[in-house]
């Protein structure tokens, strides 16, 4: 490969990821899989095209732990440090289905199951609607 000094420079000023490492053949980004084991994403011509990659591959890793600690409980934490709060939520149809704010993470979890068995019954949407109108008027 021929570089321009522009681009020698950049290279210079430009840090790899971890795992990312310069081979004979270009710039090789590895990355970790669910198990641990180390998974190579590609070789790339420039350091940013590696790292992008690397990147992409770890947004993609946070997203789904966000979403699994999330479907674990049911309820994510919201507010301010010194006023946590817990909101209850559940997906449904490709969406996400608020069911409030609660003081604490029993009272969002208990919500959460009554609207998982509410799924289950077929009554949820219908319940939802009615719920929504209800608390539009407090």
């Amino acid at each position: 490969m021929i570089f321009t000094d522009h681009e020698k420079a950049k290279i210079k000023t430009e840090k790899l990821r971890p795992n990312c490492k310069k081979t004979e053949s270009g710039y090789s980004a590895r990355v970790r899989d669910e198990s641990g084991v180390l998974r190579s994403r590609g070789v790339f011509d420039s350091i940013a095209e590696c790292n992008a990659a690397y990147d992409k591959h770890n947004k993609v890793r946070e997203e789904q732990k966000s979403v699994k600690k999330y479907a674990q409980t049911g309820y994510v934490v919201a507010g301010t440090k010194e006023r946590k709060r817990y909101k209850a939520q559940v997906a449904l149809d490709a969406r996400s289905w608020c069911l409030g704010t609660f003081n604490t993470a029993r009272e969002a979890r208990a919500e959460h199951e009554l609207a998982v068995d509410r799924i289950n019954a077929g009554t949820f949407k219908a319940w939802y609607e009615k719920w929504r109108k209800t608390s539009a008027r407090d």
